[in-house]
């Protein structure tokens, strides 16, 4: 692990949940905006009946407008920007300690998201990061075809070309588990953030674990350090 962690160049970085967490509030917020988009979109509904749609689909598809794509027959794309666009960045929690110890890496960065290209921009600019990722290495949903991190190597592929890498010089952090099957087939470090809520057992093709993203900053930064 100290070896593959002294050798990293670059970070292929999830954005939501990962860069940083999701709350109780923030995720009513998406629900709200997923509910706002659906109603926008066409579904001949109430924005109450439209939440309530999103809570459900929450539950059962860990998604708040996937039952508006799948039964109501709405545009998945259009869903896409406006859900977005009704989401409030300044909710979002911001951590002085991860812009420092971005500060302090020697990292190349780079963000591979399901979100879109204008609410990752936000979302970074609000929490302080938007210096470390270059627009040309913020890969949104819409830029890769709508092909799912747990589907298809090119959100991988793309990144590690815009870094210049080769897989064993980079990692990529995730907060989902099954996201991180892919990269780890490919040659490149597979990093879980949980927030102290450990898988067990842990999935195989997990490289390395941590509760958070400033702890694995801290590891690398330990490692380089000490090389």
């Amino acid at each position: 692990m100290s070896e593959r962690l002294a050798a990293l160049e670059g970070v292929i970085w999830d954005l939501d949940n990962t860069l940083y967490r999701f709350n109780a509030d923030f995720e009513q917020a998406c629900h709200i905006a997923a509910a706002r988009a659906a109603v926008k979109g066409g579904a001949d509904l109430t924005h109450e009946a439209a939440l309530e749609i999103c809570y459900r689909s929450y539950e059962i598809h860990g998604h708040s407008y996937r039952m508006f794509i799948d039964e109501y027959r709405l545009d998945k794309v259009q869903l896409h920007y406006d859900f977005h666009e009704f989401i409030d960045e300044k909710l979002i929690r911001k951590s002085a300690e991860l812009v420092q110890l971005f500060g302090k890496t020697h990292l190349k960065h780079a963000l591979v998201t399901h979100a879109s290209g204008a609410w990752a921009r936000r979302a970074l600019e609000h929490i302080g990061l938007a210096a470390f990722f270059p627009d040309e290495r913020i890969i949104p949903a819409e830029e890769i075809n709508f092909e799912r991190k747990d589907e298809s190597r090119a959100p991988f592929e793309k990144a590690l070309s815009l870094l210049e890498l080769s897989p064993e010089k980079a990692a990529v952090v995730e907060d989902l588990a099954p996201n991180l099957r892919i990269p780890h087939e490919m040659g490149l470090m597979s990093v879980l953030v949980h927030y102290g809520q450990r898988p067990e057992p842990m999935p195989a093709h997990v490289t390395m674990d941590c509760n958070n993203a400033a702890e694995f900053l801290e590891s690398v930064t330990a490692y380089s350090a000490s090389g």
